[in-house]
């Protein structure tokens, strides 16, 4: 008597695509994150960066040895973090920056302007990933000191 064999050619190609679109599955889920956190860590980084700028006084020159220093307004704070975000391709609109006194990190009153003390750039947004079927909460806050 024979043993019976069975042929086995098929099951390697069944096997390599049922796994392939796992795979796949798993790669494209990781670029998601990777993205994610990509925007995150830049939104961090522009808002450090533009805390930065905001603490050092705006000094102009009319001369030499004759300068005047005001604080920076904050809509001047709000345009350099729009344009620092935007080198990282993560778009900003004035209403998602708030600028509050460190007094009052719930923000009932908006500072004006870059008063003396501490003051908190707070950024909170919306961003779209996975084709656009997903949000993330994308969200910074930098910590500031101006003196007086």
């Amino acid at each position: 008597m024979r043993p019976v064999v069975r042929r086995q050619r098929a099951s390697v190609n069944i096997e390599a695509a049922l796994s392939s679109a796992a795979m796949l599955t798993t790669v494209c889920i990781a670029m998601q994150i990777a993205v994610v956190l990509f925007r995150q860590v830049s939104l961090q980084f522009a808002v450090n960066e533009t805390a930065r700028w905001a603490a050092i006084e705006n000094v102009q020159f009319s001369t030499p040895r004759s300068f005047t220093v005001s604080p920076y307004s904050s809509s001047q704070i709000k345009a350099k973090l729009t344009a620092e975000a935007a080198r990282f391709g993560i778009s900003l609109n004035p209403s998602d920056i708030k600028i509050c006194p460190f007094s009052d990190p719930g923000c009932a009153v908006e500072v004006g302007s870059a008063a003396p003390g501490l003051f908190i750039i707070t950024v909170q947004r919306q961003a779209p990933f996975s084709f656009g079927f997903f949000t993330a909460s994308l969200s910074a806050q930098a910590i500031a000191r101006r003196e007086g």
